[in-house]
């Protein structure tokens, strides 16, 4: 029968829907086996990330709502000890409703083909800037109309660090086997002021200003050790 703990989700979240941020392996030691068990001596991972919301009115018929989320896994930038090369990836929702035309829509899309940089703040700490650009293609759920999004992001930090870790440890039993994962994470964010121009082929420039926006920039690295038996 096979027994998996739950108690990893909330660290799942916090690198994936929380930030936004892919998840990539940054170093992996060897594996020690003293029989019958074997221990991995432990998986890395590491991204700096930011985000963009905004909610803004377009014209008297049409508001939206538009997200932007930024990561780069990995690279130098992130880990000097890494031997892996950066890894940018950008993802975008943009909805909103059409209230002439009683219409909505809801498009999303991502793409790695994006120009990332990152200026790093204190040892353990969200990054100073995290700039951004490119081009996300996008789709519209409901009418499965082609869009895309140009976009140039420029977040910088302010204000107060929010820190949060999280630890986890799982058994998976399958008969007399089992694998136990032991996982720490560490998260680190701050608001964060944007400086953004975002163009929809399908509705033109999105304002910059005049409505309710929110912007952050954060930092996560995380440690996995597996042990088999």
């Amino acid at each position: 029968m096979l027994a998996i703990s739950k108690s990893r989700k909330s660290i799942e979240g916090i690198a994936h829907t929380r930030l936004g941020i892919k998840e990539t392996t940054l170093a992996i030691a060897s594996t020690l086996c003293l029989i019958p068990i074997c221990a991995n001596a432990g998986t890395s991972m590491a991204g700096i990330a930011g985000i963009y919301q905004t909610s803004v009115a377009l014209d008297a018929c049409t508001s939206v709502n538009l997200t932007i989320n930024v990561s780069e896994d990995g690279g130098p930038s992130v880990n000097a000890s890494s031997n892996n090369g950066p890894s940018p990836f950008a993802s975008a929702l943009l909805s909103g409703f059409n209230s002439c035309t009683d219409t909505s829509f809801l498009a999303i899309g991502d793409t790695t083909a994006i120009q990332f940089s990152a200026t790093r703040g204190n040892p353990g700490q969200p990054p100073k800037t995290v700039s951004a650009s490119g081009t996300i293609p996008l789709t519209d759920l409901f009418s499965n109309a082609a869009d895309s999004l140009n976009f140039h992001l420029t977040l910088t930090q302010f204000g107060g660090v929010f820190s949060q870790q999280a630890h986890s440890h799982d058994t998976v039993t399958n008969g007399t086997s089992s694998v136990t994962t032991h996982l720490r994470a560490d998260f680190q964010a701050s608001f964060a002021n944007a400086s953004v121009s975002a163009v929809s082929q399908i509705f033109g420039q999105i304002p910059a200003s005049g409505g309710n926006t929110f912007a952050s920039v954060a930092y996560l690295k995380s440690h996995e050790v597996t042990i088999s038996k």
